[in-house]
């Protein structure tokens, strides 16, 4: 990844536990001052980690729910969807 970015999207990336703030501080570097960064997260234990971690670098979050219920062949899915924005 090279250079700075309006949308940053991650899926189901919040699954181990980043201590070190790894993920949060790529993002840092790489979302531009007005950047969106959506993480799609089906309710791992990590989220508020990472969201301090966020926060800590200056970004404010969103989170709301995705509830999709089963419909036919597709299946149901629960999770939430932070949206961070630098405050």
């Amino acid at each position: 990844m090279v250079g700075e970015y309006d949308f940053i999207i991650g899926g189901d990336v919040l699954y181990e536990r980043d201590e070190g703030a790894l993920l949060s501080s790529v993002i840092s570097r790489h979302a531009s001052a007005n950047a969106e960064v959506w993480i799609v997260d089906p309710v791992r234990a990590n989220r508020s980690t990472f969201n301090r971690q966020m926060a800590a670098l200056g970004f404010g979050v969103t989170e709301p729910r995705l509830n999709q219920p089963a419909v036919g062949a597709s299946l149901a899915y629960e999770g939430r969807l932070p949206m961070y924005r630098r405050a």
